[in-house]
């Protein structure tokens, strides 16, 4: 048993290191193959594996992050798709991704932007790109720079029945004092207070009567947040819209 697991471990190793070899074979002349991507912060807080969702290319996977495996597969092909293996393997593998350089400059603001939503607002993301053999390897670099903080922060809130279950459970919010004036934070607390209204009877609540104002006036990177609660609208006619306090439900 033994000796069958070791041969097939040998084919498989065989077969993965001979697609290796193949995979610019259909990569056009004049262009190259996507191979490899990394991004490198300079701080810690911020992760590689975080940001990679938002680069706008990205290489074909790779088997133990080393063998672009499918992309083997697909290599092994040849263009006559009559042929039935042929059909097979383009249907198994994947195409080779091809380097976009426009795609990489969509990158560099996307990072800049996530950045930007981490408090960061100075950050700045540049792009290096060096070619081997039909290889692309592209390497982003990010400078975090100072981030912007979180002097003070209240609710703004002129409901009093809100007003109270919203301060009762202050306690949980997810926005705190020194931390990083981070976008995707406030977004989790706008989802949290409005799953806490809708516990106290609000049911017709969204988040989307909540807002933010972020007062950055006040200098060395410190932001002061209000986090405010919107009227109710209702229809009351073609483009016409009333306000009203949020409905309670009562049994």
């Amino acid at each position: 048993m033994s000796r069958r697991i070791f041969i097939v471990a040998l084919t498989i190793l065989a077969v993965m290191t001979f697609t290796s070899c193949q995979t610019t074979k259909y990569v056009p002349d004049g262009k190259y193959l996507l191979y490899k991507v990394k991004v490198i912060p300079d701080i810690k807080s911020i992760k590689s594996y975080d940001v990679i969702s938002y680069l706008r290319q990205t290489p074909n996977p790779k088997l133990f992050d080393a063998i672009p495996f499918n992309l083997g597969l697909y290599s092994l092909s040849s263009p006559d798709t009559a042929l039935w293996i042929n059909r097979f393997l383009r249907k198994v593998g994947d195409p080779p991704v091809i380097y976009d350089s426009t795609l990489t400059v969509s990158s560099v603001l996307e990072l800049k932007k996530y950045m930007e939503n981490k408090g960061y607002g100075n950050a700045v993301v540049t792009s290096d790109v060096t070619y081997k053999k039909k290889k692309a390897y592209v390497t982003f670099k990010i400078k975090a720079g100072d981030p912007y903080t979180i002097n003070k922060f209240r609710y703004g809130i002129t409901d009093n029945d809100i007003k109270q279950i919203v301060l009762a459970d202050s306690v949980n919010t997810l926005v705190k004092e020194g931390d990083n004036f981070d976008i995707d934070v406030l977004e989790s607390e706008r989802v949290r207070i409005t799953k806490l209204l809708k516990n106290n009877g609000y049911y017709e609540f969204d988040k989307d009567y909540i807002g933010v104002i972020a007062d950055s006036t006040i200098g060395n990177h410190l932001v002061d947040v209000m986090m405010y609660v919107k009227p109710m609208k209702r229809i009351v006619g073609k483009d016409l819209y009333k306000t009203e306090p949020h409905s309670k439900f009562t049994i």
